[in-house]
């Protein structure tokens, strides 16, 4: 007979303008269990957790706590209800001690008012004594480490009453002895009976923790089992999928329909790195990029591929190792990389590329001003023409040059973000991710740019959530575990099961 669940999602739709972000999903959680949820980028693991604890309201489905139906109407009923959550970013008040931080909104109060602090510290010690949580309550929350924030959220979340702890990625900014400490105190919750729904993209804890993992892709369950009849390769491949290219023979299909040239011996190297690193998410990543070439990183969320290229960029300064780029030390910051014919897409179009309020010309534009601008006017004719010509090249689709970018699909905007990159005339070129979210004719479209890029000479360096990509357009391609590398692929080496299983490999040597 199956065990009771403390929550069941049966059949979770949600959509978002249209999009599909979960698809008939289900999910469930048991009494004294460590559930894991994994998926890559966009899979939908925060759409239903944020269902599951009421930010979002679902399109479809059904929720039941304790074999009740239940319907949140926000975040506040949901943890009324027991459902507890620790987020990555951590929600406590800098500024106040930890024996404070324990009590926020919910103090004990003497008869005539005051607060009780003697019951609050009793309290604490005995809630914290319960965990093995050693914290001094009367430091300021700030001056504490990370792990110490994230015991404290804990220890507060479970005493208001949570049966359910969801855990959101608890340990991305740890070290690995913190993260021993916390997934101790993670067994130690287990052992009270409260149920943890656990999101990592750690695969190590899962197997240290979990007693059930569920992985979700594009929005749908693709697998749902007991963790201890599973290993890694098995995971990977269900958070990747089973690959839509296989060997060289095939690796013209998906993306380009046809059209991707055979893989070409790179010319000479334009940009490389070697043990580069910067705690915690990159450890030590070599690379090399030749002109001509596409390189593609491959390898999970969280093992380092964005971190990477913002090492590279010098949006980041690396502590460990170096990296060159045209055979001289690599840029100290982005401006400087700019100006050395080293352009970057980042992966977050809308935080970190697009400046939505403005038009289209002025979000292209952007790196031309300084060109552009004499005595301090800007030659708007010049502008003008070079908008229309790069609005044309990469055939971004708007009514005018005037429209605001962000009335754009994401394709074209994406677009837009590639022609600004294409005007400061980069000889190296870093796109993280840039296919993620759009339409599968824009996909094609930005797929035969970069291959036609390189075909003309530019260096390009190129990550995706979608490994079916990195196969189709990648000359070599590397592969990062835990901001470390993992194995380099060239050629005909290049297929979905290689690379899936360089990337679940536990050893470098067996991922080579």
């Amino acid at each position: 007979m199956e065990p009771a669940s403390l929550a069941r999602m049966s059949a979770i739709e949600k959509r978002f303008d249209g999009v599909r972000a979960l698809d008939g999903v289900d999910f469930d959680l048991r009494p004294g269990e460590i559930h894991a949820l994994l998926g890559e980028n966009g899979a939908g693991k925060s759409t239903l957790i944020k269902i599951l604890t009421g930010a979002y309201q679902p399109d479809g489905g059904t929720i039941e706590l304790g074999g009740r139906a239940v319907s949140f109407r926000g975040p506040a009923e949901a943890q009324a209800a027991g459902i507890a959550t620790i987020h990555q970013e951590i929600h406590l008040v800098p500024t106040l001690d930890a024996l404070a931080n324990l009590h926020l909104g919910r103090e004990p109060r003497r008869p005539w008012g005051l607060i009780d602090r003697r019951r609050m510290r009793r309290e604490a010690a005995a809630m914290l004594d319960r965990y093995g949580v050693a914290v001094d309550l009367d430091r300021p929350v700030g001056e504490l480490g990370v792990a110490v924030q994230q015991m404290i959220a804990i220890a507060r979340a479970l005493s208001l009453g949570g049966r359910i702890l969801v855990m959101d990625e608890p340990t991305s900014a740890l070290t690995h002895r913190e993260v021993d400490h916390l997934l101790a105190i993670t067994d130690r919750v287990r052992a009270a009976g409260v149920g943890v729904v656990y999101i990592t993209h750690r695969l190590d804890e899962v197997f240290r923790l979990a007693d059930r993992v569920t992985v979700l892709r594009d929005g749908r369950r693709v697998l749902s089992a007991a963790a201890a009849g599973l290993d890694r390769p098995a995971l990977v491949r269900a958070m990747l999928g089973r690959g839509d290219v296989g060997s060289d023979g095939e690796r013209r299909a998906a993306v380009t329909a046809g059209e991707r040239r055979a893989t070409v011996a790179a010319g000479a190297p334009v940009l490389t790195a070697e043990g580069l690193g910067r705690a915690p998410r990159v450890a030590s990543a070599s690379l090399t990029l030749g002109r001509g070439m596409i390189l593609g990183l491959a390898g999970l969320q969280g093992s380092g591929r964005t971190e990477l290229m913002r090492l590279i960029f010098g949006a980041d300064r690396p502590t460990a190792g170096r990296h060159t780029l045209k055979g001289e030390a690599g840029p100290h910051a982005p401006a400087e990389a700019l100006l050395r014919g080293l352009a970057y897409l980042p992966e977050d179009r809308k935080a970190d590329g697009i400046v939505p309020d403005l038009s289209v010309s002025d979000n292209l534009s952007l790196v031309l001003l300084p060109r552009l601008t004499r005595w301090g006017f800007v030659d708007r004719a010049a502008e003008r023409a070079a908008v229309v010509r790069f609005m044309a090249r990469l055939g971004v689709k708007a009514a005018s040059p005037e429209t605001r970018i962000r009335d754009l699909s994401g394709g074209n905007q994406q677009k837009v973000l590639i022609a600004r990159l294409l005007c400061s005339t980069p000889e190296v070129l870093m796109l993280d991710d840039p296919m993620r979210g759009i339409d599968v004719g824009a996909k094609a479209d930005i797929a035969r740019l970069i291959a036609e890029l390189a075909d003309q000479g530019m260096a390009v360096l190129l990550t995706s959530s979608e490994l079916a990509e990195i196969v189709t357009l990648s000359d070599r391609v590397t592969v990062l575990r835990d901001g470390r590398t993992q194995a380099t692929l060239a050629g005909s080496e290049i297929s979905f099961a290689r690379l899936a299983d360089a990337i679940a490999a536990d050893d470098p040597a067996e991922a080579a």
